[in-house]
Protein backbone atom coordinates (compact mmCIF):
# COMPACT_ATOMS: atom_id res chain seq x y z
CA UNK A 1 0.00 0.00 0.00
CA UNK A 2 1.32 3.48 -0.96
CA UNK A 3 2.04 5.97 1.59
CA UNK A 4 0.04 8.87 1.46
CA UNK A 5 2.60 11.74 2.84
CA UNK A 6 5.25 9.95 1.11
CA UNK A 7 2.92 10.12 -2.43
CA UNK A 8 1.98 13.72 -1.60
CA UNK A 9 5.37 14.76 -1.16
CA UNK A 10 6.94 13.23 -3.84
CA UNK A 11 3.88 14.97 -6.12
CA UNK A 12 4.23 18.22 -4.49
CA UNK A 13 8.42 18.03 -5.33
CA UNK A 14 7.57 16.75 -8.90
CA UNK A 15 4.76 19.78 -9.66
CA UNK A 16 7.34 22.10 -7.62
CA UNK A 17 9.99 20.84 -10.30
CA UNK A 18 8.04 20.40 -13.29
CA UNK A 19 6.64 24.51 -12.89
CA UNK A 20 10.50 25.16 -11.72
CA UNK A 21 11.34 23.96 -15.27
CA UNK A 22 9.06 26.24 -17.09
CA UNK A 23 10.66 28.89 -18.73
CA UNK A 24 9.45 31.81 -17.96
CA UNK A 25 7.55 34.37 -20.67
CA UNK A 26 9.21 37.40 -21.80
CA UNK A 27 8.20 40.71 -21.76
CA UNK A 28 8.41 41.36 -24.99
CA UNK A 29 6.86 38.04 -26.32
CA UNK A 30 4.15 39.29 -23.11
CA UNK A 31 3.50 42.08 -24.33
CA UNK A 32 2.22 41.23 -28.12
CA UNK A 33 -0.72 39.65 -26.53
CA UNK A 34 -1.45 42.61 -24.82
CA UNK A 35 -0.31 45.64 -26.96
CA UNK A 36 2.39 46.54 -24.28
CA UNK A 37 5.42 48.12 -25.69
CA UNK A 38 8.77 48.45 -23.68
CA UNK A 39 11.23 51.08 -24.52
CA UNK A 40 14.55 51.78 -23.28
CA UNK A 41 14.73 55.14 -23.29
CA UNK A 42 18.01 56.37 -22.52
CA UNK A 43 18.35 59.07 -19.38
CA UNK A 44 16.50 59.51 -16.80
CA UNK A 45 13.99 62.44 -17.69
CA UNK A 46 15.12 65.88 -16.47
CA UNK A 47 11.16 67.22 -16.67
CA UNK A 48 8.13 66.61 -19.01
CA UNK A 49 7.15 70.60 -18.69
CA UNK A 50 7.00 70.60 -22.44
CA UNK A 51 7.76 74.66 -22.25
CA UNK A 52 11.09 73.26 -20.91
CA UNK A 53 12.56 70.44 -21.93
CA UNK A 54 15.57 70.20 -24.43
CA UNK A 55 16.70 66.56 -23.99
CA UNK A 56 15.56 63.34 -26.38
CA UNK A 57 14.92 61.07 -24.11
CA UNK A 58 12.19 63.68 -22.41
CA UNK A 59 11.01 65.00 -26.13
CA UNK A 60 10.20 61.07 -27.16
CA UNK A 61 7.91 61.06 -24.05
CA UNK A 62 6.04 64.42 -24.23
CA UNK A 63 5.53 64.35 -27.56
CA UNK A 64 3.24 61.10 -27.37
CA UNK A 65 1.29 62.81 -24.10
CA UNK A 66 0.99 66.41 -25.74
CA UNK A 67 0.10 67.64 -29.17
CA UNK A 68 0.43 71.17 -30.64
CA UNK A 69 -1.55 72.26 -33.23
CA UNK A 70 0.89 71.38 -35.97
CA UNK A 71 2.58 68.36 -36.12
CA UNK A 72 5.22 66.59 -38.03
CA UNK A 73 4.13 64.03 -40.44
CA UNK A 74 6.66 61.11 -40.07
CA UNK A 75 6.38 59.94 -44.06
CA UNK A 76 7.23 63.24 -45.34
CA UNK A 77 9.24 65.19 -42.37
CA UNK A 78 6.58 68.17 -43.20
CA UNK A 79 4.24 70.07 -41.04
CA UNK A 80 0.89 68.51 -40.80
CA UNK A 81 -2.72 69.19 -39.17
CA UNK A 82 -2.86 67.87 -35.18
CA UNK A 83 -5.13 69.49 -32.71
CA UNK A 84 -5.75 71.92 -35.71
CA UNK A 85 -7.53 70.26 -38.70
CA UNK A 86 -6.33 73.25 -41.32
CA UNK A 87 -4.54 76.57 -41.45
CA UNK A 88 -4.41 79.31 -43.95
CA UNK A 89 -1.90 80.96 -44.68
CA UNK A 90 -2.79 85.05 -45.16
CA UNK A 91 -1.01 88.68 -45.65
CA UNK A 92 1.74 87.25 -47.73
CA UNK A 93 3.09 85.11 -45.33
CA UNK A 94 2.02 87.09 -42.51
CA UNK A 95 -1.22 85.96 -41.07
CA UNK A 96 -1.66 82.40 -40.01
CA UNK A 97 -4.96 81.41 -39.17
CA UNK A 98 -5.38 78.39 -37.15
CA UNK A 99 -8.76 76.36 -37.15
CA UNK A 100 -9.27 73.85 -33.98
CA UNK A 101 -10.84 70.74 -34.47
CA UNK A 102 -14.07 70.60 -32.86
CA UNK A 103 -13.83 67.23 -31.15
CA UNK A 104 -10.52 68.27 -29.05
CA UNK A 105 -10.61 67.51 -24.82
CA UNK A 106 -8.48 67.33 -22.74
CA UNK A 107 -7.49 64.16 -20.75
CA UNK A 108 -9.63 65.11 -17.79
CA UNK A 109 -12.28 65.18 -20.27
CA UNK A 110 -12.41 69.48 -20.10
CA UNK A 111 -12.75 70.96 -24.03
CA UNK A 112 -9.83 72.39 -25.41
CA UNK A 113 -10.66 75.88 -27.45
CA UNK A 114 -8.50 78.15 -28.82
CA UNK A 115 -7.97 80.04 -25.49
CA UNK A 116 -6.07 77.02 -24.22
CA UNK A 117 -3.55 78.09 -26.86
CA UNK A 118 -3.40 81.61 -26.24
CA UNK A 119 -3.20 81.20 -22.88
CA UNK A 120 -0.10 78.45 -23.32
CA UNK A 121 1.69 81.08 -25.44
CA UNK A 122 1.35 83.26 -22.71
CA UNK A 123 3.30 81.71 -20.33
CA UNK A 124 6.12 79.56 -22.68
CA UNK A 125 6.69 83.68 -23.72
CA UNK A 126 6.76 84.87 -20.05
CA UNK A 127 10.32 85.86 -18.94
CA UNK A 128 10.18 84.09 -15.95
CA UNK A 129 9.64 80.21 -17.52
CA UNK A 130 13.15 80.70 -19.44
CA UNK A 131 11.58 78.89 -22.63
CA UNK A 132 15.07 77.98 -24.15
CA UNK A 133 13.75 77.84 -27.22
CA UNK A 134 12.37 81.92 -27.33
CA UNK A 135 14.76 82.49 -30.78
CA UNK A 136 12.12 80.40 -32.36
CA UNK A 137 9.85 82.99 -31.53
CA UNK A 138 11.49 85.55 -33.59
CA UNK A 139 9.37 87.74 -35.79
CA UNK A 140 6.14 86.99 -34.53
CA UNK A 141 4.91 90.07 -33.66
CA UNK A 142 5.67 91.59 -30.14
CA UNK A 143 6.99 88.23 -28.96
CA UNK A 144 10.66 89.15 -28.02
CA UNK A 145 9.33 92.13 -26.86
CA UNK A 146 7.38 90.59 -24.28
CA UNK A 147 9.88 87.87 -23.38
CA UNK A 148 12.31 90.71 -22.30
CA UNK A 149 10.00 92.98 -20.65
CA UNK A 150 9.52 95.69 -23.12
CA UNK A 151 5.98 94.62 -23.63
CA UNK A 152 3.89 94.30 -20.61
CA UNK A 153 0.34 93.60 -21.98
CA UNK A 154 0.09 90.34 -23.70
CA UNK A 155 -2.72 91.73 -25.94
CA UNK A 156 -0.24 93.37 -27.61
CA UNK A 157 1.34 90.18 -28.55
CA UNK A 158 0.60 88.45 -32.13
CA UNK A 159 -1.73 85.77 -30.77
CA UNK A 160 -5.42 86.56 -31.39
CA UNK A 161 -7.95 84.61 -30.56
CA UNK A 162 -10.76 84.90 -32.96
CA UNK A 163 -13.87 82.26 -31.12
CA UNK A 164 -13.34 79.39 -29.37
CA UNK A 165 -12.13 76.92 -32.51
CA UNK A 166 -10.02 79.74 -34.43
CA UNK A 167 -6.68 81.35 -33.49
CA UNK A 168 -4.41 83.30 -35.58
CA UNK A 169 -0.57 84.25 -35.39
CA UNK A 170 0.62 87.16 -36.75
CA UNK A 171 4.41 87.50 -37.92
CA UNK A 172 6.47 91.23 -38.66
CA UNK A 173 7.77 89.83 -41.88
CA UNK A 174 6.48 86.56 -44.32
CA UNK A 175 7.66 83.72 -42.48
CA UNK A 176 8.67 80.60 -44.17
CA UNK A 177 9.66 78.55 -40.88
CA UNK A 178 6.88 78.88 -38.34
CA UNK A 179 4.96 76.01 -39.43
CA UNK A 180 7.85 73.27 -38.98
CA UNK A 181 8.63 75.42 -35.73
CA UNK A 182 5.55 74.95 -34.16
CA UNK A 183 5.75 71.35 -34.54
CA UNK A 184 7.55 71.66 -31.63
CA UNK A 185 7.36 71.41 -27.91
CA UNK A 186 7.50 74.51 -27.24
CA UNK A 187 4.09 74.93 -28.84
CA UNK A 188 1.98 72.62 -27.16
CA UNK A 189 -1.07 73.70 -24.75
CA UNK A 190 -1.16 73.17 -21.59
CA UNK A 191 -4.20 73.12 -18.76
CA UNK A 192 -4.52 76.52 -16.92
CA UNK A 193 -6.42 75.09 -14.33
CA UNK A 194 -3.87 71.44 -12.88
CA UNK A 195 -0.76 73.57 -13.27
CA UNK A 196 -2.04 76.58 -11.36
CA UNK A 197 -3.50 74.51 -9.10
CA UNK A 198 0.25 73.88 -8.05
CA UNK A 199 2.19 77.51 -8.78
CA UNK A 200 2.02 79.91 -11.07
CA UNK A 201 1.81 80.04 -14.55
CA UNK A 202 5.19 80.79 -15.30
CA UNK A 203 6.67 79.02 -12.42
CA UNK A 204 9.53 76.15 -12.96
CA UNK A 205 10.01 72.94 -10.73
CA UNK A 206 6.16 72.75 -9.46
CA UNK A 207 4.62 69.23 -9.80
CA UNK A 208 1.74 70.26 -12.01
CA UNK A 209 3.41 67.39 -14.60
CA UNK A 210 3.58 64.69 -12.24
CA UNK A 211 1.44 61.52 -12.33
CA UNK A 212 -2.08 62.57 -11.13
CA UNK A 213 -1.40 65.73 -10.96
CA UNK A 214 -1.14 66.17 -15.06
CA UNK A 215 -3.65 67.16 -17.50
CA UNK A 216 -2.83 67.02 -21.06
CA UNK A 217 -3.72 66.34 -24.57
CA UNK A 218 -1.55 63.80 -26.22
CA UNK A 219 -2.82 60.07 -27.60
CA UNK A 220 -1.38 59.02 -24.55
CA UNK A 221 -1.81 59.98 -20.57
CA UNK A 222 1.18 60.07 -17.94
CA UNK A 223 0.39 56.99 -16.01
CA UNK A 224 3.42 56.42 -13.80
CA UNK A 225 6.78 57.84 -13.54
CA UNK A 226 9.20 55.78 -11.14
CA UNK A 227 12.37 57.53 -10.90
CA UNK A 228 14.83 55.46 -12.56
CA UNK A 229 12.48 52.40 -13.27
CA UNK A 230 10.00 53.49 -15.61
CA UNK A 231 7.41 55.96 -16.86
CA UNK A 232 4.44 54.20 -17.91
CA UNK A 233 1.80 55.79 -20.84
CA UNK A 234 -1.79 54.68 -21.28
CA UNK A 235 -4.08 55.41 -24.18
CA UNK A 236 -6.20 58.89 -23.65
CA UNK A 237 -9.70 58.13 -24.33
CA UNK A 238 -10.30 62.08 -24.88
CA UNK A 239 -7.72 62.51 -27.85
CA UNK A 240 -9.71 63.75 -30.51
CA UNK A 241 -8.24 60.16 -32.62
CA UNK A 242 -8.50 57.77 -29.98
CA UNK A 243 -10.10 55.13 -32.11
CA UNK A 244 -6.74 54.98 -33.97
CA UNK A 245 -4.86 54.33 -31.09
CA UNK A 246 -4.13 50.34 -30.94
CA UNK A 247 -1.17 50.07 -27.64
CA UNK A 248 -2.52 49.97 -24.57
CA UNK A 249 0.32 50.54 -22.25
CA UNK A 250 3.97 51.92 -22.96
CA UNK A 251 6.87 51.10 -20.63
CA UNK A 252 9.79 54.00 -20.72
CA UNK A 253 12.92 52.42 -19.12
CA UNK A 254 15.76 55.44 -18.17
CA UNK A 255 18.80 52.93 -19.26
CA UNK A 256 21.01 55.18 -19.62
CA UNK A 257 24.35 52.23 -20.26
CA UNK A 258 24.12 51.56 -23.77
CA UNK A 259 25.36 48.07 -22.93
CA UNK A 260 22.37 47.57 -20.36
CA UNK A 261 20.37 48.33 -23.46
CA UNK A 262 21.42 46.12 -25.73
CA UNK A 263 21.73 43.40 -23.42
CA UNK A 264 18.31 44.02 -22.45
CA UNK A 265 16.86 43.86 -25.94
CA UNK A 266 18.95 40.38 -26.66
CA UNK A 267 17.22 39.16 -23.25
CA UNK A 268 13.49 39.85 -24.10
CA UNK A 269 12.91 42.62 -21.72
CA UNK A 270 12.60 45.68 -24.32
CA UNK A 271 10.73 45.63 -27.98
CA UNK A 272 13.07 49.12 -28.42
CA UNK A 273 16.82 49.56 -27.78
CA UNK A 274 17.55 53.36 -28.67
CA UNK A 275 21.19 53.10 -28.14
CA UNK A 276 24.06 50.82 -28.78
CA UNK A 277 27.60 50.46 -27.84
CA UNK A 278 30.07 50.41 -30.80
CA UNK A 279 31.40 47.01 -30.29
CA UNK A 280 27.68 45.87 -31.03
CA UNK A 281 27.34 48.42 -33.74
CA UNK A 282 30.20 47.30 -35.56
CA UNK A 283 28.73 43.70 -35.60
CA UNK A 284 24.89 44.52 -36.20
CA UNK A 285 26.64 46.67 -39.74
CA UNK A 286 28.21 43.01 -40.90
CA UNK A 287 25.29 41.05 -40.16
CA UNK A 288 22.09 43.30 -41.27
CA UNK A 289 20.19 41.10 -38.86
CA UNK A 290 15.89 42.72 -39.79
CA UNK A 291 15.69 44.12 -36.14
CA UNK A 292 18.82 46.49 -36.52
CA UNK A 293 17.88 50.10 -38.02
CA UNK A 294 20.67 51.79 -39.17
CA UNK A 295 19.72 55.37 -41.36
CA UNK A 296 21.16 59.28 -41.43
CA UNK A 297 20.07 61.50 -39.14
CA UNK A 298 19.88 65.45 -39.61
CA UNK A 299 22.18 65.58 -36.26
CA UNK A 300 25.37 66.89 -35.75
CA UNK A 301 27.58 65.92 -32.40
CA UNK A 302 29.86 69.01 -31.78
CA UNK A 303 32.07 70.03 -28.65
CA UNK A 304 30.54 73.35 -27.52
CA UNK A 305 33.16 75.97 -26.65
CA UNK A 306 32.57 78.37 -23.33
CA UNK A 307 33.80 82.02 -24.89
CA UNK A 308 33.32 83.06 -21.16
CA UNK A 309 36.05 80.98 -20.41
CA UNK A 310 40.29 81.56 -20.92
CA UNK A 311 41.56 80.87 -23.50
CA UNK A 312 38.64 79.89 -25.15
CA UNK A 313 37.18 83.75 -25.53
CA UNK A 314 40.05 83.75 -28.53
CA UNK A 315 38.76 82.53 -31.82
CA UNK A 316 42.78 81.25 -32.38
CA UNK A 317 42.23 79.10 -29.97
CA UNK A 318 39.42 77.68 -30.86
CA UNK A 319 40.10 77.40 -34.31
CA UNK A 320 43.47 75.31 -33.43
CA UNK A 321 41.40 73.30 -31.24
CA UNK A 322 39.04 72.21 -34.52
CA UNK A 323 41.54 71.93 -36.71
CA UNK A 324 43.42 69.78 -34.71
CA UNK A 325 40.58 66.84 -34.53
CA UNK A 326 40.97 64.22 -37.30
CA UNK A 327 37.37 63.97 -37.73
CA UNK A 328 37.74 60.61 -40.30
CA UNK A 329 39.51 58.91 -37.60
CA UNK A 330 36.99 59.42 -35.04
CA UNK A 331 34.19 58.01 -37.18
CA UNK A 332 35.78 54.99 -38.89
CA UNK A 333 38.41 53.82 -36.07
CA UNK A 334 35.80 55.21 -32.83
CA UNK A 335 32.71 56.20 -33.38
CA UNK A 336 31.87 53.40 -36.19
CA UNK A 337 28.12 53.37 -37.08
CA UNK A 338 28.08 54.83 -40.39
CA UNK A 339 28.63 58.71 -39.31
CA UNK A 340 29.99 60.96 -41.72
CA UNK A 341 32.89 63.56 -40.60
CA UNK A 342 31.55 67.28 -39.97
CA UNK A 343 33.34 69.96 -41.72
CA UNK A 344 30.18 71.88 -41.44
CA UNK A 345 27.58 72.57 -38.56
CA UNK A 346 24.27 72.60 -40.66
CA UNK A 347 23.92 68.75 -42.42
CA UNK A 348 24.39 68.60 -45.97
CA UNK A 349 20.82 67.87 -47.31
CA UNK A 350 18.64 69.73 -44.60
CA UNK A 351 16.08 70.94 -47.01
CA UNK A 352 18.42 71.19 -50.03
CA UNK A 353 21.49 72.67 -48.12
CA UNK A 354 24.86 72.48 -48.90
CA UNK A 355 27.37 73.88 -47.52
CA UNK A 356 29.47 76.75 -49.29
CA UNK A 357 32.16 77.30 -46.40
CA UNK A 358 33.91 74.24 -44.64
CA UNK A 359 35.99 74.03 -41.71
CA UNK A 360 39.77 72.41 -42.60
CA UNK A 361 41.88 70.07 -40.84
CA UNK A 362 45.33 71.03 -40.97
CA UNK A 363 47.70 70.23 -37.48
CA UNK A 364 50.39 72.77 -39.06
CA UNK A 365 47.97 75.65 -39.46
CA UNK A 366 46.44 74.92 -35.75
CA UNK A 367 49.98 74.58 -34.45
CA UNK A 368 50.47 78.25 -35.52
CA UNK A 369 47.43 79.45 -33.83
CA UNK A 370 48.03 78.27 -30.99
CA UNK A 371 51.45 80.11 -30.87
CA UNK A 372 49.77 83.37 -32.12
CA UNK A 373 48.11 82.84 -29.41
CA UNK A 374 50.51 82.69 -26.59
CA UNK A 375 51.30 79.16 -26.60
CA UNK A 376 53.98 78.06 -28.38
CA UNK A 377 53.92 73.91 -28.44
CA UNK A 378 51.27 74.36 -25.95
CA UNK A 379 53.55 76.13 -22.97
CA UNK A 380 51.76 77.82 -20.48
CA UNK A 381 48.18 76.27 -21.87
CA UNK A 382 45.78 75.40 -18.96
CA UNK A 383 44.69 72.24 -18.37
CA UNK A 384 40.73 72.50 -19.55
CA UNK A 385 38.22 69.99 -18.98
CA UNK A 386 35.43 67.91 -21.49
CA UNK A 387 32.04 67.79 -20.19
CA UNK A 388 30.08 64.56 -21.09
CA UNK A 389 27.03 62.80 -19.78
CA UNK A 390 27.33 59.12 -19.07
CA UNK A 391 28.45 56.88 -22.30
CA UNK A 392 31.30 55.05 -22.96
CA UNK A 393 30.63 56.22 -26.37
CA UNK A 394 31.27 59.75 -25.83
CA UNK A 395 34.36 58.68 -23.28
CA UNK A 396 36.02 57.10 -26.07
CA UNK A 397 35.59 60.23 -28.33
CA UNK A 398 37.00 62.43 -25.32
CA UNK A 399 39.99 59.86 -25.22
CA UNK A 400 40.22 60.04 -29.05
CA UNK A 401 40.31 64.13 -29.06
CA UNK A 402 42.61 64.28 -25.89
CA UNK A 403 45.00 62.28 -27.80
CA UNK A 404 44.79 64.71 -30.90
CA UNK A 405 45.39 67.31 -28.73
CA UNK A 406 47.99 66.28 -26.76
CA UNK A 407 50.63 64.79 -29.65
CA UNK A 408 49.34 67.49 -31.84
CA UNK A 409 49.32 70.40 -29.51
CA UNK A 410 50.88 69.21 -26.63
CA UNK A 411 48.30 70.00 -24.23
CA UNK A 412 46.22 68.20 -21.81
CA UNK A 413 42.33 67.98 -20.75
CA UNK A 414 40.52 66.25 -18.41
CA UNK A 415 37.41 64.10 -18.65
CA UNK A 416 34.42 65.18 -16.90
CA UNK A 417 31.77 62.96 -16.42
CA UNK A 418 28.13 63.51 -15.19
CA UNK A 419 24.43 61.55 -15.40
CA UNK A 420 22.00 63.60 -17.37
CA UNK A 421 20.14 65.57 -15.12
CA UNK A 422 23.24 66.70 -13.65
CA UNK A 423 25.01 67.66 -16.91
CA UNK A 424 22.50 69.69 -18.24
CA UNK A 425 21.97 71.34 -15.20
CA UNK A 426 26.19 72.02 -15.30
CA UNK A 427 25.83 73.38 -19.26
CA UNK A 428 22.90 75.48 -18.60
CA UNK A 429 24.72 77.15 -15.63
CA UNK A 430 27.71 77.75 -18.00
CA UNK A 431 29.18 75.91 -15.55
CA UNK A 432 32.15 74.04 -17.88
CA UNK A 433 35.02 74.96 -20.35
CA UNK A 434 34.26 72.20 -22.74
CA UNK A 435 31.15 70.08 -23.11
CA UNK A 436 29.71 67.24 -25.91
CA UNK A 437 27.11 68.56 -27.32
CA UNK A 438 24.65 67.32 -29.94
CA UNK A 439 21.91 69.50 -32.15
CA UNK A 440 18.82 67.75 -34.18
CA UNK A 441 17.73 71.03 -36.09
CA UNK A 442 14.74 69.52 -37.94
CA UNK A 443 14.54 69.31 -41.84
CA UNK A 444 15.11 73.20 -41.91
CA UNK A 445 18.64 74.21 -42.30
CA UNK A 446 18.43 77.40 -40.57
CA UNK A 447 17.16 75.51 -37.41
CA UNK A 448 20.87 74.65 -37.02
CA UNK A 449 22.41 78.22 -36.36
CA UNK A 450 19.54 79.08 -34.02
CA UNK A 451 21.25 77.92 -31.17
CA UNK A 452 24.36 80.34 -31.37
CA UNK A 453 22.56 83.73 -31.53
CA UNK A 454 23.07 86.17 -29.01
CA UNK A 455 20.38 85.48 -26.62
CA UNK A 456 19.42 82.06 -27.38
CA UNK A 457 18.56 80.13 -24.36
CA UNK A 458 20.20 77.10 -26.27
CA UNK A 459 24.02 79.21 -26.70
CA UNK A 460 26.05 77.10 -24.18
CA UNK A 461 29.04 78.84 -25.89
CA UNK A 462 27.52 83.01 -24.95
CA UNK A 463 29.35 83.31 -28.27
CA UNK A 464 27.93 86.45 -30.05
CA UNK A 465 28.40 87.95 -33.38
CA UNK A 466 25.97 91.22 -34.72
CA UNK A 467 26.70 90.29 -38.46
CA UNK A 468 25.56 86.28 -37.51
CA UNK A 469 22.56 87.44 -36.11
CA UNK A 470 21.78 89.31 -38.63
CA UNK A 471 21.89 87.76 -41.19
CA UNK A 472 20.30 84.60 -39.02
CA UNK A 473 17.19 86.66 -38.51
CA UNK A 474 16.97 88.01 -42.24
CA UNK A 475 16.88 84.15 -43.25
CA UNK A 476 13.59 83.30 -40.98
CA UNK A 477 11.73 86.10 -43.30
CA UNK A 478 13.20 84.92 -47.06
CA UNK A 479 10.04 83.13 -49.07
CA UNK A 480 12.47 82.38 -51.61
CA UNK A 481 14.47 78.95 -51.15
CA UNK A 482 17.18 79.82 -53.30
CA UNK A 483 17.95 83.56 -51.51
CA UNK A 484 17.13 82.04 -47.92
CA UNK A 485 19.82 78.73 -48.39
CA UNK A 486 22.54 81.56 -49.71
CA UNK A 487 22.06 84.21 -46.62
CA UNK A 488 22.20 80.77 -44.39
CA UNK A 489 25.30 79.56 -46.06
CA UNK A 490 26.69 83.32 -45.34
CA UNK A 491 25.61 83.12 -41.37
CA UNK A 492 27.30 79.52 -41.27
CA UNK A 493 30.38 80.74 -42.92
CA UNK A 494 30.74 83.78 -39.94
CA UNK A 495 30.27 81.11 -37.42
CA UNK A 496 33.07 78.50 -38.78
CA UNK A 497 35.53 81.06 -39.07
CA UNK A 498 35.10 81.90 -35.65
CA UNK A 499 34.55 78.28 -34.12
CA UNK A 500 32.21 78.85 -31.12
CA UNK A 501 31.86 75.00 -31.45
CA UNK A 502 33.56 72.36 -33.05
CA UNK A 503 31.11 70.04 -35.54
CA UNK A 504 32.74 66.75 -35.33
CA UNK A 505 29.79 63.92 -36.94
CA UNK A 506 26.82 64.46 -38.65
CA UNK A 507 24.86 61.24 -36.79
CA UNK A 508 23.51 58.16 -38.17
CA UNK A 509 21.13 56.51 -35.70
CA UNK A 510 21.69 52.91 -34.84
CA UNK A 511 19.35 50.79 -32.68
CA UNK A 512 17.38 47.67 -32.60
CA UNK A 513 13.65 47.45 -32.34
CA UNK A 514 11.81 43.74 -32.47
CA UNK A 515 10.11 43.16 -36.19
CA UNK A 516 6.55 42.45 -34.21
CA UNK A 517 6.91 46.18 -33.75
CA UNK A 518 4.72 47.33 -36.47
CA UNK A 519 4.12 51.71 -37.72
CA UNK A 520 7.63 52.49 -36.67
CA UNK A 521 8.39 55.22 -38.93
CA UNK A 522 11.84 55.49 -39.71
CA UNK A 523 12.93 58.99 -40.79
CA UNK A 524 15.72 61.69 -41.05
CA UNK A 525 14.67 63.74 -37.63
CA UNK A 526 13.95 60.05 -36.64
CA UNK A 527 11.04 61.59 -34.63
CA UNK A 528 7.30 59.34 -34.69
CA UNK A 529 4.43 58.97 -32.43
CA UNK A 530 3.41 56.10 -30.95
CA UNK A 531 -0.53 56.46 -31.68
CA UNK A 532 0.87 54.98 -34.98
CA UNK A 533 2.77 51.82 -33.87
CA UNK A 534 1.56 48.86 -32.58
CA UNK A 535 2.39 45.16 -32.06
CA UNK A 536 1.64 42.18 -33.76
CA UNK A 537 3.13 38.65 -34.58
Amino acid sequence: MINRTCFAATLVIVTFISIACIPRERAVDAGIKTQTIHIANGAEPQTLDPHVVTGIPEDRIVRNIFEGLVVLNPDTVEPAPGSAERWEVLDGGRQFRFHLRKNLRWSNGDPITAHDFHYSMNRVLSPTIANPYIIFFEGLTNAIAYHEGKVTDFDQVGVKVIDDHTLDILMDEPSPVLLSYMTGQYFYPVHKESLEKYGKMDERGTPWFRPGNIVSNGAFNLKEWITNTHVLLEPNPHYWDAESVRLKNVFMYPIESFDTQNRAFQNGQVHVAHNLPQHIIMELEKERPPEYISHIYLGTYYYAFNNNKTPLDNPKVRRALSMAINREQIVKQVAQGGQQPAYSFVPPGANGYQPDYQLEENLEESRKLLSEAGYPNGQGFPVLSVLFNTSENHRRIAEAIHQMWKNGLGIDIELQNMEWKVYLETRDRGDFEISRAAWVGGDDHAGYLDILVTGSGNNDTKWSNFAFDELYKKSATIMDPELRIKTVQQAEAIMLKEMPIAPIYFYTVNYLVDTRVKGWDTNSVDRRFLKDVYLEE
